[in-house]
C-alpha cells in the first residue's frame, strides 16, 4: 500500500497542480484521495483529540505537517461568560474568567476578546494556514448553554482555501450599530455558521464585501465558495411599534451581497431562515463588473421583511434563486428586481395584492416560477416571463401587469 500512498499524494499534493484546471485524471485522483488517503495517512498517533462536535481530523500538508483546525469553545467558567480561543500551535486556547486573552505560544497575557474569540481565532488560522472549527450544542431548556456573545464586529479578511465549520451554536450581536460578520474575498473558501442573531442595529446580519486581493491569485472578489447558515434573525422588529410602545430600528439586510469593490459570482449560499430586517436579502450590483452574478442562493423560510424580501438592484443578474416567502401582513414585498436572466423558484403568501413580486424598469429576460399563481406588478421596459401551474408559461410585456 505504500506505493499507493506516495503516488497519490505526488499527484494531489504537487505544487505544480494547475488549481483552476479542467476535468482530468488529476481530479479523478482527488475523488479517489478522499476516500483512500485519510485511511492510509492519517495516523492515529498524530491526529488531534477534539471535543465538542467532533470536526474532520487533522490532515497533513504537502511537507508531511499536520494541518489542525483552530477549535473555538464554549466557556467552561461557571458564569458562561468569556469563551475560550486559540491561539496556542497545538490548537488549544485559553481565555481566563474575565474574558483576557492567554498567548500559550509565548506564555504571555493579552487583551480582552469582544467577539468570544471567534475574531481571534480567524485571525490565527489565516496566519498559520489552519481551518477553523466552532463548538456547537444542543440547546437545553431555556439555559442558553450554546450562546457565543459578541459585542464587537467579525471580519474575515481577504483568504482561499480556507473553511470555518462548526456545530449548532448561536452567535448573539449585542450592540446596536454595525454589521456583525463581514466576508472579505475570498476563492474556494467554505463557511459555516450556526444561528446568527443581531439586535436592533443599523447595520447588516452579513456583508460579502470584496475589499483587498486574494493571497494567492491577487484578484478582489468573492468567488467559487459557499456559505451556510442555520438561520439569521434580528432581536428587532420589523414591523411598526404598537401604540404607545418603543420605538426600535431594523437592521438594514440579512443578507447584504455589496459587490461596489470587487464582483461576488459563482457562489452558493443557504440559510434555512431568514425573519426581520428591512430587506432580507439584498443585492446590490454596482457595475457591469463589479456585479452580483451567477450565484445560487437558496432559503426555506423569508419572513416579516419591512420592505422586501429580496430585493435586487440592477448589474444583479443571472442568479438562481429557491425561495419560500411569507409575511405578517405588513406593507412589505416578497422579491423586488431591477436585474436581468435571473430565475426565481418562488413560493409567496400573505402578500398584499401586486406586491408578490414587483419587475422594476431596467428588469429583462427574468424567469419566474411559481406552483401557484402569485400577485405581481409589472413596471419593467423589457419582456420577462412569468410560469404558473394553472396557467403555464406567460411572457409578460413590458409594462403588462
Amino acid at each position: 500500500m505504500q506505493w499507493l500512498r506516495k503516488g497519490l499524494e505526488s499527484v494531489l499534493l504537487s505544487p505544480n497542480h494547475n488549481r483552476r484546471c479542467g476535468f482530468r485524471l488529476s481530479n479523478l485522483l482527488v475523488f479517489v484521495g478522499v476516500a483512500v488517503i485519510p485511511a492510509l495517512v492519517m495516523a492515529p498517533a498524530g491526529a488531534m483529540v477534539i471535543r465538542g462536535g467532533n470536526p474532520p481530523p487533522a490532515r497533513r500538508t504537502a511537507g508531511g505537517a499536520l494541518h489542525p483546525y483552530v477549535l473555538v469553545e464554549f466557556a467552561k467558567t461557571a458564569t458562561g461568560k468569556p469563551q475560550p480561543m486559540v491561539l496556542s500551535p497545538t490548537g488549544r486556547v485559553i481565555v481566563t474568567a474575565r474574558g483576557k486573552i492567554l498567548n500559550a505560544q509565548a506564555g504571555a497575557v493579552g487583551g480582552f476578546t469582544r467577539t468570544a474569540g471567534i475574531q481571534e481565532a480567524i485571525t490565527y488560522a489565516l496566519a498559520t494556514g489552519a481551518d477553523i472549527y466552532i463548538e456547537g450544542r444542543s440547546a437545553i431548556g431555556r439555559t442558553n448553554n450554546n450562546v457565543y456573545r459578541v459585542d464587537a464586529p467579525i471580519v474575515i479578511p481577504a483568504a482561499q482555501d480556507f473553511r470555518i465549520d462548526g456545530g449548532e451554536y448561536v452567535i448573539n450581536y449585542d450592540p446596536l450599530r454595525g454589521t456583525l460578520l463581514t466576508i472579505d474575498s475570498c476563492e474556494d473558501c467554505h463557511y459555516r455558521f450556526g444561528l446568527l442573531v443581531t439586535g436592533a442595529a443599523n447595520g447588516c446580519a452579513v456583508r460579502f464585501r470584496p475589499m483587498h486581493p486574494t493571497p494567492i491569485d491577487g484578484i478582489t472578489v468573492i468567488t467559487d465558495s459557499s456559505f451556510r447558515f442555520s438561520s439569521i434573525a434580528t432581536a428587532g422588529s420589523a414591523l411598526p411599534p404598537s401604540l404607545g410602545g418603543p420605538s426600535v430600528s431594523t437592521p438594514l439586510a440579512g443578507l447584504f451581497f455589496d459587490a461596489r469593490h470587487g464582483p461576488i459570482l459563482f457562489n452558493r449560499v443557504y440559510a434555512t431562515a431568514i425573519i426581520s430586517y428591512q430587506d432580507n436579502i439584498l443585492l446590490a450590483g454596482a457595475s457591469p463588473s463589479h456585479s452580483v452574478l451567477a450565484n445560487t442562493i437558496q432559503v426555506a423560510h423569508l419572513h416579516a421583511a419591512a420592505k422586501a424580501e429580496v430585493k435586487l438592484s440592477r448589474y444583479s443578474n443571472r442568479n438562481i434563486f429557491h425561495l419560500t416567502a411569507a409575511t405578517d401582513s405588513q406593507p412589505g414585498s416578497g422579491v423586488i428586481t431591477a436585474g436581468s436572466y435571473n430565475i426565481f423558484f418562488l413560493d409567496c403568501f400573505g402578500f398584499p395584492p401586486g406586491r408578490a413580486m414587483i419587475l422594476e424598469p431596467g428588469a429583462k429576460g427574468n424567469i419566474v416560477i411559481s406552483a401557484k399563481p402569485i400577485s405581481l406588478t409589472n413596471h419593467s421596459d423589457s419582456p420577462n416571463e412569468l410560469i404558473q401551474g394553472t396557467t403555464g408559461a406567460e411572457l409578460l410585456a413590458p409594462g403588462r401587469p
